[in-house]
């Protein structure tokens, strides 16, 4: 994307995937990520990350829009009729980042977009996809119950990067 000086901008769609791919579902947004990858759109930009990080606020910052994708273990994680399901949920601005959020190895996407808005005077639109995870345990597979929901991510990411197609 070029802003109309001729200056480079970001991508139109950011995709950032997290988690760690040693520790079972966790890695369960990074794997999407890499996905996604390989769908060779224009315009959009894919990353897979361990954790965020301070370093990503200028790319979120020159995004059209964010879309990032992690595991939740947590029952907030279900869908809203009570079935396992991946959720996709637009984050506000404010959202959960808290005043005075740290940024750490336990930073979220809001307090990346509140510190992009800081940084940059640019919060762009953002979502999460959250995918049900179950088993955070040592190794590199994801488990039966984590991995049956991949297609209903890949689904809710497709509508959601084919909005404005």
């Amino acid at each position: 994307m070029i802003d109309p000086m001729g200056a480079p901008m970001g991508a139109d769609q950011l995709v950032i995937g997290i988690g760690n791919t040693l520790r079972g579902d966790d890695g369960v947004g990074w794997r999407l990520a890499e996905q996604v990858r390989g769908w060779k759109r224009p315009f959009l930009e894919v990353s897979a990350v361990h954790q965020l990080t301070p370093e990503l606020a200028p790319r979120l910052a020159a995004a059209g829009e964010v879309l990032f994708i992690d595991a939740c273990f947590a029952d907030d994680c279900w869908a809203h009729d009570g079935a396992p399901g991946p959720r996709l949920e637009p984050l506000a601005p404010g959202d959960r980042a808290g005043g005075h959020a740290r940024l750490s190895h336990h930073t979220t996407p809001e307090a990346l977009l509140a510190l992009a808005q800081r940084l940059y005077g640019r919060r762009p639109p953002a979502w999460c996809l959250r995918i049900p995870a179950h088993d955070d345990q040592l190794g590199s597979r994801l488990s039966p119950a984590t991995a049956a929901q991949l297609g209903p991510a890949r689904r809710a990411l497709r509508r959601w990067l084919d909005r404005h197609a």
